[in-house]
């Protein structure tokens, strides 16, 4: 995979981080750092194995790309979820 497609992945990715973390306080409300706290976790995790597993070279820009798309790519289906809650008008919770 070459650096620009890298580049765009990652930027798509960690603007579903954000997204996720900053919905994550409406929706959440008193278990958000919970929820946040396993998110993170769960996508260093998933980044480090990405990175362990799939790159080839020994370059740190590339293995650190790789980490942050996959690291954002966990937070996709939480962006989705919170997505349609607030699509649905879901109460916000104020906890």
């Amino acid at each position: 995979m070459t650096i620009a497609t890298l580049l765009i992945l990652t930027a798509v990715t960690l603007s579903a981080c954000a997204f996720a973390h900053l919905r994550i306080r409406e929706h959440a409300g008193s278990t958000r750092h919970l929820v946040r706290l396993t998110l993170i976790v769960v996508g260093a995790a998933f980044g480090s194995v990405m990175t362990l597993v799939y790159t080839d070279s020994d370059s740190l820009l590339e293995r650190l790309l790789i980490f942050l798309s996959a690291f954002g790519t966990v937070h996709i289906p939480a962006a989705f979820i919170l997505q349609i809650k607030h699509v649905r008008g879901s109460p916000h919770r104020d906890d």
